[in-house]
């Protein structure tokens, strides 16, 4: 019997968490709440063995350099924004979603501890990141910038009905519950270590760099006659020239970029 897992979109006060639970392919169900200890009350309901959380899972330590998980990351050519230390970070309305995703942590420690290498993950809970999972999934690097249809793409590819998430972040959860359930089979990669904590992601499958790419980005030269198109009509407000080039884009069949808040784990 195939076990459960379950991904954690985490945003600021406004936005909440957005929690997604998979059993192999088949989203048993998803659940969105302003209350970290409703998320986690809720995933445990739902039997989520592992619970991956895109957030952040320790602040950076003080006098020492970005954490070693994203350090690595960077090495394999995905960027991420450095955990600060809590001290910095405190008094910032820019890092309001991180001690977010700490509460989500302490609320799910009493069931599912943070995953620091012990030897029994039967119920864990872990970080994990969006960006790093996509490009695992795809075997190579994928496009941050219209992160909505390429990760759309592979989890269609991953055998997921994408079609019922109504929006970026409920897809982010999905990536991060995929993460979880790479990790509860044993088929995971672990970025980090110990004593800084680890970002998990499925797996790579490196492709064949011959090989045509899992799903093509948009081509430049179209956004520039957009923008030139745009451009030529002076008269119109800031606001009506993005609704313009939002239905020049979805005439063109690609949906428009997002617009979703900026953090460290896009």
């Amino acid at each position: 019997m195939e076990t459960l897992s379950a991904g954690v979109d985490v945003g600021g006060p406004a936005k909440g968490f957005h929690a997604v639970v998979l059993r192999g392919s088949a989203m048993v169900g998803k659940f969105h709440s302003r209350s970290a200890g409703e998320v986690a009350a809720w995933c445990v309901r739902q039997g989520a063995t592992v619970i991956a959380v895109d957030a952040p899972c320790l602040w950076r330590r003080a006098g020492q350099p970005a954490r070693a998980a994203e350090r690595e990351l960077a090495k394999d050519r995905i960027s991420c924004f450095s955990t600060p230390t809590e001290d910095a970070a405190r008094g910032h309305a820019f890092f309001t979603w991180m001690f977010a995703g700490m509460e989500m942590f302490q609320a799910l420690a009493a069931t599912h501890p943070l995953y620091l290498g012990q030897a029994n993950t039967s119920a864990v809970a872990i970080e994990s990141f969006p960006q790093a999972v996509a490009c695992a999934l795809a075997g190579e690097i994928v496009s941050a910038k219209q992160k909505n249809r390429v990760r759309r793409a592979l989890l269609a590819q991953a055998g997921i009905d994408e079609t019922g998430l109504t929006n970026i972040d409920e897809v982010d959860a999905t990536l991060c519950a995929l993460a979880a359930q790479a990790f509860a089979q044993g088929t995971f990669q672990a970025y980090g270590d110990t004593t800084s904590g680890f970002i998990i992601t499925p797996a790579w499958q490196r492709r064949d760099p011959s090989a045509p790419p899992h799903v093509r980005p948009t081509p430049p030269a179209k956004s520039r006659v957009f923008g030139r198109i745009i451009a030529a009509l002076p008269a119109l407000s800031p606001a009506e020239r993005q609704i313009l080039r939002e239905h020049l884009t979805a005439l063109d069949g690609a949906p428009p970029a997002d617009s979703s808040e900026p953090t460290a784990h896009l």
